[in-house]
């Protein structure tokens, strides 16, 4: 990346952000293209980002000792642009490959900031800092040119100052803390054993132990955030040793296990969205939770019948009761099977005081899919079939089309973009093995141009098999086609389909005269079925050269003869019949 930036005084700076060749015999690209930017342009300039090289051998801890040739010459390149190391604050090592035995430790210092004599005069007051990993093994580098304002923490941006209990929310995250599952046990038996009558007395007891040890016990979580990183910085400052390793591994944990809970924080507030449009702890949930409308719903299945409907009735009214929450029947509705009466209909409808028939393909929230999946095997997965079985449509294409089907499969009215619950990979399997039997796109074009292969061995006779033979394969085997320049892209295509094809076929014996016995795959063994006993000297070529021509049989001494063990053993039993031709299958 190479910009040019325009301060809102006028400054002109260039920004490059780089990434070197990780390998050594490959490293003089990266110090080529140096020299070259720098010969491009006289700006102020600012270079940083991962050299995947040192400057100095103390800038590399355990592992092998740096080349002092390949230090030098990146020392050579900094210099001829004029490029100076801006230095840092914080930890001297920028990537660790965090292994989990001390003796194969490794940690250097390949990322850095430098920039020549117009940049550094321009931002006299600059800060580089090598900041926290995160879920990285590289360190970013963090360049302030300006102090930065203060701003609020995410957790009181999200919950706002003075939220106690009369305002109870129950946190996600305090799920992955071990207190908690024991917590609102005893909470709710010290209800219990207090007289509480009712569902709601035990909530409030439980929403108040609650709130009292995530105030007073766990404290604010981005604190707690923040005193686990400076223990893993504290850990990985120190020399390298069995000590340092394992505590950094446990330091590690312990935050990954916090940062986990902040990342849950976020996304229960973001609510399901975060599953399609966000990553880890990003701003977008920060974004989705002040504009985001919450929408809940209920789904009961019953029968169709006054009886049925009188006992939802009370569960729905003892749900209000306990809850404190209001079903708004404006918003709900009933969905019925095709086989209930209008008359049972509206007997049904009118106990609950519900007014509207869902019409729509949606069940209780979840999508119906009958007529999909036959619209997508008859339809979309069926219209290509022709143009698969001439043309290689690439996997790019392939991965269209795979995923427009996948997105209507799991599409519903109200939005196109759903969450998908399970792979396309799952899909594709067949139904015995727990997937809808959907092709694999590319398999199954794979798969048509094999056939196509296959069917000019077959019929030899054909007009297709005549015309591509006198051209691309004239001694009259197609397995033997090579690619040629200026070849037809049908025909190209078809060559894929012919090495797939190769992978699976092999030689029925019969007289043995057309089968190469060191060179076709004729042992129904292995992948290449091919004999595992190397050739030598062996002057047998064919394996009608095996078949002794008295009794029609293997010639077993001569078969003991020429192979090991393993592959007599496989030779012996097969059938073979001298009076019938080979055959491929």
């Amino acid at each position: 990346m190479d910009l040019e930036i325009k301060e809102e005084d006028g400054f002109g700076w260039r920004f490059t952000g780089m990434y070197g060749e990780p390998r050594a015999e490959k490293k003089y690209l990266t110090w080529k293209l140096l020299r070259i930017l720098h010969n491009e342009a006289s700006l102020p300039w600012l270079c940083l980002g991962d050299f995947n090289e040192v400057l100095f051998a103390n800038e590399k801890e355990e592992g092998n000792e740096k080349s002092q040739a390949c230090m030098e010459r990146f020392r050579e390149a900094l210099d001829f642009c004029g490029l100076e190391d801006l230095g840092f604050e914080g930890d001297k090592f920028t990537w660790r490959n965090n292994n989990h035995r001390w003796e194969n430790y490794i940690q250097q210092r390949l990322d850095r900031a430098v920039a020549n004599e117009g940049w550094r005069s321009g931002f006299g007051s600059f800060r580089v800092v090598n900041g926290d990993p995160r879920h990285s093994d590289h360190r970013p580098i963090i360049i302030t040119m300006e102090e930065a304002g203060g701003e609020r923490s995410r957790e009181e941006e999200a919950r706002g100052k003075g939220c106690g209990r009369h305002n109870f929310k129950f946190e996600a995250r305090w799920l992955e803390e071990q207190q908690c599952d024991q917590l609102v046990k005893e909470a709710w038996r010290q209800a219990m054993d207090d007289g509480g009558l009712c569902v709601k007395d035990g909530l409030n007891r439980v929403a108040g132990k609650l709130m009292c040890w995530s105030e007073n016990t766990l404290g604010s979580l981005e604190k707690r955030v923040k005193k686990a990183k400076r223990e893993v910085e504290r850990w990985r400052r120190m020399p390298v040793s069995k000590e340092k390793v394992a505590g950094e591994e446990v330091a590690r944990y312990r935050l990954e296990r916090l940062e986990d809970q902040v990342n849950t924080y976020w996304k229960q507030r973001a609510h399901t969205d975060w599953l399609m449009k966000g990553d880890k702890n990003t701003s977008f949930f920060h974004a989705r939770t002040k504009e985001r409308r919450r929408i809940n719903r209920i789904g009961i299945l019953f029968k169709a019948n006054k009886e049925s409907a009188m006992q939802i009735q009370r569960i729905l009214q003892m749900y209000e009761a306990s809850s404190g929450q209001t079903i708004n029947k404006d918003k709900s509705a009933a969905f019925f099977s095709g086989n209930v009466k209008a008359e049972d209909k509206k007997d049904v409808m009118s106990i609950p005081g519900i007014t509207k028939e869902a019409m729509n393909e949606r069940y209780l929230g979840m999508p119906i899919h009958v007529g999909k999946e036959l619209l997508i095997k008859v339809v979309a997965q069926t219209i290509p079939t022709f143009t698969m079985s001439c043309f290689d449509l690439t996997k790019s294409i392939c991965e269209e089309i795979s995923t427009a089907v996948c997105k209507y499969w799991w599409s519903q009215q109200d939005k196109t973009n759903k969450i998908h619950w399970l792979s396309w990979e799952k899909l594709t399997k067949s139904k015995g093995d727990g997937g809808l039997g959907f092709r694999d796109i590319y398999n199954f074009n794979m798969a048509m141009l094999a056939r196509q292969g296959w069917r000019m061995p077959q019929n030899p006779e054909s007009l297709c098999a005549r015309v591509l033979g006198a051209k691309y394969f004239p001694d009259g085997n197609v397995l033997n086609a090579r690619e040629i320049s200026n070849m037809s892209y049908t025909w190209r295509s078809i060559l894929k389909g012919i090495v797939i094809l190769k992978k699976g076929l092999i030689w029925r014996v019969g007289n043995g005269q057309s089968i190469n016995i060191w060179m076709d795959p004729w042992i129904p063994r292995g992948t290449t079925r091919l004999p595992a006993t190397p050739r030598g000297t062996n002057l047998l070529s064919k394996v009608s050269d095996l078949i002794d021509p008295v009794t029609g049989g293997w010639d077993e001494p001569l078969v003991r003869a020429t192979f090991h063990e393993d592959d007599t053993s496989w030779i012996l039993a097969i059938p073979i019949s001298n009076v019938l031709e080979d055959l491929r299958a």
